[in-house]
């Protein structure tokens, strides 16, 4: 009985230290987020996160924003979006979780893309983003191409994941369902299927934007397959 008394005890000790410890982590991440949002201003980048608040205990610590405005001034890209929730959990400490809800919309001078919702997983390494994933439902972009009026891409679901390869380059996987082309006036039959290749580049180099992307870009061991109806392609190439 003693021994059972004792186990109580430390559990009790360990429960309330584990509880004052989140607590007071919860409390410093959230009186910490303006100074970082007011350096993320200083690089160009505005973020207006409305009702923010700290939750997750016991396991996880996620901050969460109702309302979410974002602008890259340098770009002219601007996203709008319902709710906005970044954290990570105890049991995967190195992945950064991001789920996003509707209404979520982005512009930028290139194209526009909507989603109902969708979550994003990013690796993080030593050296910051390692490999990302991300999973949307009911994705719409519109883009802006010279040459070809109104192209606008569908989807009922889109899913994929950017990992590095040990060649030091991206290995790419991307998947879809029910996705339709549209352009000049024109919509093409909706297809499901996957795609997969290499990059030459790394994962952290692409999720950097155009600082990353200013050395050429080549793509191997493209492997593509779509279905349509009763129709099957499979293609691959360089």
């Amino acid at each position: 009985m003693r021994g059972l008394v004792a186990i109580l005890i430390i559990v009790a000790i360990l429960a309330g230290g584990w509880s004052g410890g989140w607590f007071w982590l919860a409390g410093w991440i959230d009186e910490n987020a303006d100074s970082v949002l007011a350096e993320m201003a200083r690089r160009g980048i505005d973020v207006d996160c409305s009702g923010r608040s700290v939750s997750g205990f016991p396991f996880a610590m996620r901050v969460a924003c109702a309302e979410t405005n974002v602008a890259e001034r340098a770009s002219g890209t601007q996203a709008r979006l319902g709710t906005v929730t970044g954290g990570a959990s105890l049991f995967a400490p190195m992945t950064a979780q991001i789920d996003m809800s509707s209404p979520a919309q982005v512009q930028s001078p290139y194209l526009e893309t909507r989603w109902r919702e969708a979550a994003i997983d990013i690796g993080i390494g030593a050296n910051g983003p390692r490999d990302v994933s991300f999973d949307a439902a009911e994705f719409a972009t519109e883009l802006a191409l010279a040459g070809l009026p109104d192209p606008a891409v569908t989807a009922a679901h889109a899913a994929g994941t950017l990992a590095p390869s040990a060649e030091g380059g991206t290995d790419a996987f991307v998947t879809f369902v029910d996705l339709e082309l549209s352009a000049d006036g024109a919509t093409f039959p909706p297809v499901s299927g996957n795609a997969s290749g290499h990059l030459s580049v790394p994962p952290r180099a692409l999720l950097a934007g155009r600082a990353g992307l200013a050395a050429p870009i080549s793509a191997r061991a493209i492997d593509v397959t779509v279905e349509s109806g009763g129709a099957k392609f499979n293609g691959e190439g360089t």
